[in-house]
């Protein structure tokens, strides 16, 4: 299993499983509605890995990876268009372009064009990084791979050393990626119309995510999903206030250390080992505050030593921004119940890491049961519930369960709107505004 992850690690390799699971979510969700998608990567690196050029989307660095993402979500518009079978497209696309790295010979060297694809959003993507060397390196692999793709239609439209414009000019696939060297404290978002943003923040440790900027980019139409060093953050919050306050947003002006400490983690009181959560839950809590997200989620990756490393947080304010992620966290999962996973159990104790749904729709009944138990409820309420105060993700099933019992735990299901129709035992139709009633608890 060790051998799987030379080079790289198994939290790491998941981190981008998950970037690339979600935005193929979020990117498919935006352009069918025929928005324009932002996508920003606030500390985008080299976008590559090595040498070699691999067919797994997940293989590749994020910059590369929002790329791959958006190609492939424009090649199965165009196989929907076409009636054909969704992926063919891509698949061709991008196998071709890893074989033509390879010097292999192929028979796609004629580039597959059409007219315009209409009714279709435009991808503007904005990758930032400082660094001269990785700056350059960034450039030259997003040339390198899209040049693969469309020999004639890739367009270097503004070149500098501080920024370079690249634009894809194929009519099938309006995609703009702006290169920007600078911090990412530094990058001012432009507004575009008619848009919704996912801005990916990965930065290298936590001193160069002030609150006050990162704020900047969440909002009504703007999501934000970043790596909180929490161990980092626990470890240091005593040695490090300046950096720490300003992680937090917080004004320590004639504040005692205690208090400050006290703060950051969240009012902890107990086990030790679980302060990095404490200061995750702390600074959801001050970014909400700031930003008036409505939604977070946060997903625990653990290192070699089974020590928590950083959570990923993601902040949006629409519930199916939320439910998304939720999908992405629970297939990403190593525990039942839990988003989280650990390399200790993928290196030491040589656990597979196995992407699946890891959700117990028993565990799902049981939960809701719990709540509602003796009440009359919506099922909207239910979904609410179980989305926003629960690690699962709503599934009709858990209902089923609780029905069709030998002794039913929903005693009663009515359609609110009185409609005429018969529902089919134990399901719940989209048509219905359905109201259930739980019987009474057991104790």
């Amino acid at each position: 299993m060790a051998d799987f992850f030379m080079g790289d690690t198994p939290h790491g390799w998941l981190k981008r499983v998950i970037y690339k699971k979600y935005l193929q979510a979020y990117v498919a969700k935006i352009l069918n509605f025929n928005l324009n998608v932002v996508l920003i990567d606030g500390f985008a690196g080299e976008g590559r890995y090595g040498s070699e050029w691999r067919n797994e989307i997940e293989s590749y660095g994020s910059p590369l990876i929002m790329i791959m993402v958006v190609l492939q979500f424009y090649c199965n518009f165009i196989d929907i268009k076409n009636n054909q079978t969704i992926g063919t497209t891509w698949t061709n696309l991008h196998e071709t372009a890893i074989r033509r790295f390879m010097d292999e010979p192929t028979e796609e060297d004629e580039e597959v064009r059409g007219a315009e694809l209409g009714d279709i959003g435009i991808t503007y993507i904005y990758l930032v990084e400082k660094d001269q060397k990785h700056f350059q390196a960034l450039k030259r692999n997003i040339q390198l791979y899209l040049g693969k793709i469309f020999p004639s239609d890739v367009e270097l439209e503004t070149e500098s050393d501080q920024s370079v414009i690249i634009r894809v000019r194929h009519p099938q696939f309006p995609i703009t990626i702006s290169i920007e060297r600078k911090t990412f404290g530094e990058f001012h978002r432009e507004r575009v119309p008619d848009s919704k943003t996912l801005t990916i923040v990965d930065p290298f440790g936590y001193s160069h995510t002030p609150m006050q900027h990162v704020q900047k980019f969440v909002d009504t139409e703007s999501e934000v999903l970043i790596s909180f060093m929490s161990g980092f953050v626990n470890r240091f919050c005593r040695r490090n206030l300046e950096a720490v306050a300003k992680l937090y947003g917080i004004e320590r002006q004639d504040m005692y250390l205690a208090e400050f400490v006290r703060i950051v983690r969240n009012n902890a009181d107990g086990n030790p080992a679980e302060n990095p959560k404490s200061c995750t839950k702390s600074y959801i809590n001050h970014m909400k505050k700031r930003t008036g997200s409505a939604y977070s989620q946060f997903y625990e990756m653990r290192g070699r030593s089974n020590d928590v490393i950083y959570h990923l947080i993601h902040f949006a304010n629409h519930p199916k921004a939320l439910e998304a992620m939720k999908e992405t966290f629970n297939t990403c999962t190593q525990y039942e119940g839990e988003f989280k996973m650990s390399d200790y159990r993928v290196l030491v104790e040589g656990i597979p890491l196995e992407l699946g749904n890891m959700q117990n729709e028993e565990e799902l009944a049981n939960t809701i049961f719990q709540e509602y138990c003796g009440k009359t409820v919506m099922l909207a309420e239910i979904e609410n519930y179980v989305l926003e105060h629960t690690p699962f993700v709503f599934r009709k099933k858990a209902l089923k369960l609780l029905e069709k019992q030998t002794d039913p735990k929903i005693i009663n299901v009515v359609d609110a709107r009185n409609s005429t129709k018969e529902r089919r035992r134990w399901s719940y139709p989209d048509w219905g505004d359905w109201k259930l009633t739980f019987r009474g608890s057991d104790t």
